[in-house]
């Protein structure tokens, strides 16, 4: 779960509710990261070897909450991808802005041959 919004969308959300500039609804990218992601987006350290950002798309909101609408698939990894530990969306394939970040619940290994899966509804952020 992300509940934890990268300086970026706090700037762009305050930005656009008190000073009038308008947000364009991105497209949305998860990445993984081996390594503790911060909401400044530095921390980030996706895996290399058959990764790739993966897009993904939310349902509608329901109390706050939005969740993934459909499967996030990663992979099959070429080589170790380590232990992945935590997860980001951006705006972005590659490079972009960070939107959220937070922790997995425990951290999964992806060994070679191996993919990563979020499954439908698995993924969410909460808006508190």
């Amino acid at each position: 779960m992300a509940n934890n919004k990268s300086d970026y969308l706090e700037n762009a959300i305050a930005d656009h509710v008190l000073g009038g500039n308008a947000l364009t609804q991105p497209a949305n990218y998860i990445a993984l990261s081996t390594t503790t992601i911060n909401e400044d987006g530095t921390g980030l350290l996706e895996p290399t070897g058959g990764y790739a950002r993966q897009a993904v798309t939310f349902g509608a909101a329901s109390g706050g909450q939005k969740a993934n609408s459909g499967d996030v698939l990663f992979g099959p990894a070429s080589g170790s991808w380590g232990t992945i530990t935590d997860f980001a969306i951006y705006d972005a394939a590659s490079n972009g802005n960070q939107l959220y970040q937070g922790p997995l619940q425990s951290g999964v290994p992806v060994a070679d041959g191996e993919t990563a899966r979020f499954s439908t509804g698995a993924l969410t952020v909460t808006e508190t």
